[in-house]
């Protein structure tokens, strides 16, 4: 099992779903807010596929979710089958042909240096918005190699249109809008 399996392992049932809709709220309702009818709204590095599940109750909407690890694709694929939500195996990093109006991350881009963040955000430069979500100044990484940035830190490495703070300024929503 790859070590994000076993990191996620136990959060794939419906009370981490609705764990996530309550302590994710103002990261959900920025990618809500910028969702329009007959967007294809796009996930990258999926994990298990929460995030889509939260917000694929949008009808007027389709949505696509990806991750590298193909562990975590199945993982993602068991979620989102019922919501008929397609998952594909993709590298975010490097980008790959996509018509996205939406993309959105979770827990990605803090796992990198600045200069593949850059990049991963340039990749999707295409998209009307893009929402990536990044912990902020926690006591300790959950995962081992997550940088724990304060805002100004993500100001000055990615230059986010606005970033919203929230659950007591633990929680960053970096947001990125096509003029």
């Amino acid at each position: 099992m790859s070590a994000w399996a076993t990191f996620y392992e136990g959060r794939e049932g419906h009370s981490y779903l609705e764990y996530v809709k309550v302590r994710y709220r103002p990261y959900l309702k920025a990618i809500y807010d910028r969702i329009r009818c007959d967007d294809l709204v796009m996930e990258l590095g999926a994990g298990t596929g929460t995030i889509t599940a939260a917000l694929a109750p949008i009808k007027e909407v389709d949505f696509v979710a990806t991750d590298v690890d193909p562990v975590m694709v199945g993982i993602a694929k068991k979620r989102l089958a019922p919501l008929d939500v397609p998952v594909w195996q993709r590298d975010a990093i490097n980008g790959f042909a996509s018509q996205a109006d939406v993309v959105h991350s979770h827990g990605m881009l803090e796992h990198f240096d600045d200069d593949t963040i850059r990049r991963v955000i340039d990749n999707y430069r295409h998209a009307r918005a893009q929402v990536h979500y990044v912990p902020g100044l926690y006591e300790a990484p959950t995962f081992g190699d997550e940088r724990l940035l304060p805002v100004q830190a993500w100001w000055d490495i990615c230059k986010p249109d606005q970033i919203i703070t929230f659950n007591g300024g633990l929680d960053y929503a970096l947001i990125f809008e096509r003029n």
